[in-house]
């Protein structure tokens, strides 16, 4: 009775904890979102952009240091932040901090 018990209490251990490591975000998955939604808001005009210096905030956050260089000169850096949606499988990215410097 005492063996029941046990693999019924891992059992509901392992089923509760699976959505929420479902849900969790790496800084590989994190630093490849925000450099596609970089390249598209450059549209062509950027002749570099990386990302770098990731950290996690949470294992549903993480935020990222940003350039892009465009094709004038221009450079633009920002911090961007990528959040895992507790819910669903989205993923919100948010750039903060942008400053941009003219050549």
């Amino acid at each position: 009775m005492r063996i029941k018990t046990v693999v019924l209490a891992l059992g509901m251990l392992l089923i509760a904890s699976s959505p929420a490591a479902a849900h969790t975000l790496s800084i590989p998955a994190a630093k490849q979102m925000l450099r596609q939604q970089a390249v598209r808001e450059c549209k062509g005009n950027c002749t570099a952009v990386t990302i770098n210096r990731c950290r996690h905030h949470t294992p549903h956050r993480v935020s990222c240091h940003g350039r892009a260089t465009f094709r004038n000169g221009k450079v633009c850096t920002w911090v961007g932040v990528a959040i895992a949606s507790h819910r669903t499988s989205k993923v919100r990215l948010l750039p903060r901090e942008v400053v941009c410097r003219k050549p």
